[in-house]
């Protein structure tokens, strides 16, 4: 009797989660610069911003409501995806709202207008 040995092929998830070891130590204001498997790397981002422009000072666009200051026209919000940071950025027509660089962001320029009440 032949018997046949079929090689296992390993097949990625897509669903699954990057193994990704922590840095190290080190605080940083704007989070951790990434590395090509989209990791961590020991080196703090210089800036939130896209082309590493500087953030608008005395600023905070974030969720919370208390200290909570919108960014004028020409920036848009850019928030950490966990929350940690978040910074008014130079925005031109070039630059989309939402801004790519070494980590995901998210913004909150949102369209529309909330609703007046009536009294």
């Amino acid at each position: 009797m032949a018997s046949s040995i079929i090689p296992q092929l390993a097949v990625s998830n897509p669903n699954e989660e990057k193994k990704c070891r922590p840095p190290c130590g080190k605080q940083c204001k704007y989070d951790f610069e990434l590395n090509q498997r989209g990791c961590p790397k020991c080196k703090c981002n210089r800036s939130p911003c896209e082309r590493f422009r500087a953030p608008l000072d005395g600023y905070f666009c974030g969720r919370g409501i208390i200290n909570r200051t919108d960014c004028p026209s020409n920036y848009a919000c850019v928030i950490a995806p966990n929350g940690a940071y978040a910074a008014c950025c130079p925005s031109s027509k070039t630059i989309t709202t939402t801004t790519t660089i070494t980590q995901p962001v998210i913004t909150t320029k949102k369209p529309g207008s909330c609703p007046t009440t009536s009294s």
